[in-house]
């Protein structure tokens, strides 16, 4: 059974479930831990520390808003492959890793009020 992305914003509200979330984004919970700039020690399957689950949470609430935005098939795909327009061909996988999810959730909600197509 295919897993699909948590859209309705649960895991925003309340605790994000590592696991899940890379397996959503085809990641491992190591390179979960790497793109949102925590030690792996820090994330475990089932849960996270507090400082863990701050850096979980934009990567989260981006990958909601891409699969609003794309589709349920296909916002892991986008966050993880799709070049941002305007971004010189920059994945949001790339600017979360950056340090820069903020840009990624302004572009998406743009988006969103139609100023970017």
């Amino acid at each position: 059974m295919p897993t699909t992305p948590n859209t309705d914003h649960d895991q925003l509200a309340g605790s994000i479930a590592p696991r899940l979330l890379a397996r959503q984004l085809g990641l491992t919970l190591a390179e979960l831990a790497k793109l949102a700039g925590v030690p792996r020690r820090q994330i475990n399957a089932a849960s996270a520390t507090p400082r863990a689950e701050t850096a979980l949470r934009p990567i989260a609430h981006i990958l909601a808003m891409a699969t609003e935005m794309v589709g349920e098939d296909e916002g892991a795909v986008w966050f993880m492959h799709k070049p941002i327009p305007g971004f010189s061909g920059t994945t949001a996988r790339d600017l979360v890793e950056q340090g820069r999810a903020s840009e990624v959730l302004d572009y998406i909600e743009a988006v969103k009020a139609g100023i970017h197509a």
